[in-house]
């Protein structure tokens, strides 16, 4: 019994130190709320073209996208012409990183299998960009998500 113990207290103390670890090398932070001042900031600082951006209108906005399941960070979320979303993922375990096989590959686009159940506009009903206008429907729109808290997970 005591051995099981010492393992399990050993298992704690390993696990835990790894999430600390992977905190500080990959810089994430505890989640805090942001403005569109601090989100500016962060994106200059990052070099990163600030003209089109869109960002939660609130907390509540936020998680309700978190609980539609069309919020993961950091990620792309792809819309056919009709504003349906199509997913990039081959299997419900694929993460992110198989986005680049996707890109490579546009061309047949427009004949994968979409949703019509997560719509775009439910999307743009949780966001805003500051300026009252939507994105047109293109072939493809794509929104790329991310957050200041994630760290170096955005730039991946």
């Amino acid at each position: 019994m005591k051995y099981l113990y010492n393992i399990s207290l050993v298992m704690v103390i390993l696990f835990s130190g790894c999430k600390a670890s992977l905190k500080r090398e990959y810089g994430i932070k505890e989640p805090k709320l942001e403005n569109k001042t601090t989100i500016n900031e962060f994106l200059i600082s990052k070099k990163i073209d600030n003209s089109n951006i869109y960002i939660f209108k609130n907390l509540m906005a936020y998680a309700q996208a978190s609980n539609k399941k069309i919020l993961n960070i950091p990620d792309a979320i792809f819309f056919n012409k009709y504003g349906h979303f199509v997913s990039y993922k081959k299997t419900a375990k694929d993460c992110n990183a198989k986005i680049d096989d996707f890109l490579t590959d546009l061309e047949g686009f427009s004949k994968l299998p979409s949703d019509p159940t997560q719509k775009m506009d439910e999307l743009l009903t949780l966001v805003t960009n500051g300026k009252n206008s939507n994105p047109v429907k293109n072939e493809i729109t794509v929104f790329i998500t991310w957050a200041v808290f994630a760290g170096k997970f955005n730039d991946e």
